[in-house]
């Protein structure tokens, strides 16, 4: 699912969610296994993000980003992040 809002002349704001039922067999605990699955588990997976993007002024623009996802008996994960970007 995913939600796509445009403020004018503010920014936009994305959010994305999905759920993941995930059906695998083999040995979880390696690098081969780990790649094929994204980092997700055997069973009920989801994840999702949340980002909003602003335009500073004709050179700078402002992005705010943030994933979560949730695996079967793992924590839940979160990562942020913050970034300025310079145009010349």
């Amino acid at each position: 699912t995913e939600i796509n809002y445009r403020i004018v002349n503010k920014g936009t704001l994305l959010v994305k969610a999905n759920y993941i039922d995930i059906s695998y067999n083999g040995d979880q605990n390696t690098s081969l296994s780990f790649e094929m699955l994204e980092g997700l588990q055997t069973g009920k997976n989801g994840t999702w993000n949340v980002s909003y993007q602003q335009n500073l002024s004709d050179h700078l623009q402002l992005s705010l980003i943030y994933d979560g996802r949730k695996a079967p008996e793992i924590p839940i994960v979160h990562v942020g992040s913050l970034q300025i970007r310079a145009y010349f």
